[in-house]
């Protein structure tokens, strides 16, 4: 579990249910206790047959966001002097010459 943790997989559910356990054995209650850790213990696995897609995921997400946020600077470079001059051209076709 610190494994899948440490490779950036949420896993503060299994970390609450470990202290629930924990409880359980506390209170003297050492079948829920088993019962729960059956449980945790096919999510883990669960989780780490799934990992790298979900690391897979979790970067395109990361990267792609990044290659959005640095896009924008490039996109309005090249964007808004087209639509200045695409407006200053519409006015201008109106403009009539006195003479």
């Amino acid at each position: 579990m610190y494994k899948l943790g440490k490779e950036g997989i949420n896993v503060t559910s299994i970390v609450h249910e470990l202290n629930t356990v924990v409880k359980y054995i506390d209170d003297g209650d050492p079948s829920k206790a088993l019962d729960l850790l059956t449980k945790i213990s096919s999510e883990v696995s669960d989780l780490e047959d799934r990992s790298g897609d979900i690391i897979l995921w979790n970067n395109i997400y990361r990267y792609g966001s990044v290659a959005i946020l640095l896009s924008i600077p490039v996109l309005a470079y090249l964007i808004i002097p087209r639509v200045y001059i695409e407006i200053w051209y519409r006015l201008r076709r109106r403009w009539s010459i006195a003479r």
